[in-house]
């Protein structure tokens, strides 16, 4: 008897997905007014056109003007406004929840065509750095 195969499912793209929604980078945002940033993270997947969410340790208040960079505080900043900020708590890893205690989302303002164009870029040079699958990689 033949074996079938669910159509539409192809592992690799499977795996592609699994990358974009484990790899996660630093991120720093400052508030308006603050000089030191705060930092925390977010997962690849969670970087869209437009917005962007991330896990903080601190509050960030609603409808604050902020600045964000990716990877280093020295790192493109990009000017945005905080849709939301919500108090996050995950069972599990200890690790994970003294990293992280508020989910923020962020959305994001370009001055220019140009400089949305160099978010894109961004994200997309990213995106394609972790979808390069090697035989034998781990997840």
């Amino acid at each position: 008897m033949p074996v079938l195969k669910r159509q539409g499912i192809n592992p690799k793209k499977i795996a592609i997905r699994l990358r974009l929604k484990t790899s996660r980078i630093r991120a720093y945002i400052w508030p308006t007014g603050m000089e030191d940033p705060v930092s925390g993270f977010c997962f690849l997947s969670d970087l869209e056109d437009i917005s962007a969410s991330f896990f903080m340790r601190e509050r960030l208040p609603n409808h604050h003007n902020v600045q964000l960079s990716f990877i280093s505080k020295d790192a493109v900043a990009y000017r945005g406004t905080v849709a939301w900020c919500r108090s996050y708590r995950i069972s599990g890893s200890d690790t994970f929840r003294n990293a992280a205690t508020y989910r923020v989302k962020v959305r994001l303002r370009f001055g220019s065509e140009a400089e949305r164009r160099r978010y894109l870029a961004f994200v997309e040079g990213l995106n394609e750095k972790v979808s390069i699958i090697k035989p034998g990689m781990k997840f």
